[in-house]
């Protein structure tokens, strides 16, 4: 991110594509290496046993509960991908090279990285997963619906890396408390599903947003919203969670 304006500048567009896609390949070639000098688990004599066909096996009450958790996730992640997305126009409207952009940006990303072990932290700490979440998600709200009347823009930058990096692993964790641990393979599927149509959906209604209006206001009050829109679906998943325990329907 830092580095993607100056390449533009120096040698086009091309050199950002070729750069990220060497990135990933040298990231493919870790998760081989990783998986191979892993140590393979037991297997019980059932595990071991090839299927003879696919077969469903999360119940439906998981698989609401990890799309639930994967709505969550890409909801409250929106704010910060607004950012990331439409920030530089922004910035560039208000006379900032493009190279400045990427590094004013960049900040929010390198402090939304310092944040995730820090709340990791920080939730052990609290034990109080549930308010760690909502609180981050109204402050991140505010904040990035702020973003278009505040000059000093890269303060707002780095306080959304902050707010939105420290919840990171509670909403992870989420598929882990919802799921049982032999279908969360499935699980973690069905939560990327809903976090991956979010990332195709809600950048195409901001842009339209954009479109429509005419302001570069316009997607992060459509990232604020999806953000603030994911302490309601948080609620629901809980609420599905209480249900399901034992008396909860006396």
């Amino acid at each position: 991110t830092v580095g993607a304006g100056l390449l533009v500048q120096w040698t086009g567009w091309q050199a950002v594509f070729l750069s990220t896609g060497l990135a990933c390949l040298a990231g493919m070639g870790l998760v081989m290496l990783a998986a191979r000098i892993r140590p393979e688990p037991s297997e019980t004599p059932a595990q071991a046993q090839p299927l003879a066909g696919w077969s469903w096996t999360i119940s439906r009450h998981e698989g609401v509960l990890a799309s639930l958790a994967g709505c969550v996730w890409i909801l409250y992640n929106s704010g910060f991908i607004m950012i990331v997305s439409f920030a530089p126009a922004m910035l560039v409207a208000r006379d900032f090279d493009v190279a400045e952009a990427g590094v004013l940006i960049s900040i929010g990303t390198w402090v939304y990285m310092l944040a995730i072990p820090t709340g990791g932290w920080l939730s052990e700490r609290l034990q109080r997963p549930n308010v760690t979440m909502v609180s981050c998600f109204l402050l991140a709200t505010v904040i990035v619906a702020a973003v278009p009347f505040v000059e000093t823009v890269v303060v707002l930058f780095a306080l959304a890396g902050i707010f939105v990096g420290i919840p990171t692993g509670n909403v992870m964790a989420l598929t882990v408390e919802t799921v049982r641990a032999e279908n969360r393979n499935m699980g973690v599927g069905l939560y990327y599903s809903f976090h991956y149509i979010g990332l195709t959906f809600i950048p195409m209604i901001a842009g339209w947003a954009l479109d429509l209006s005419g302001s570069n206001a316009a997607p992060m009050f459509v990232g604020a919203a999806c953000t603030a829109l994911a302490i309601g679906v948080l609620g629901l998943l809980r609420f599905v969670q209480l249900r399901s325990l034992p008396g909860a329907a006396a």
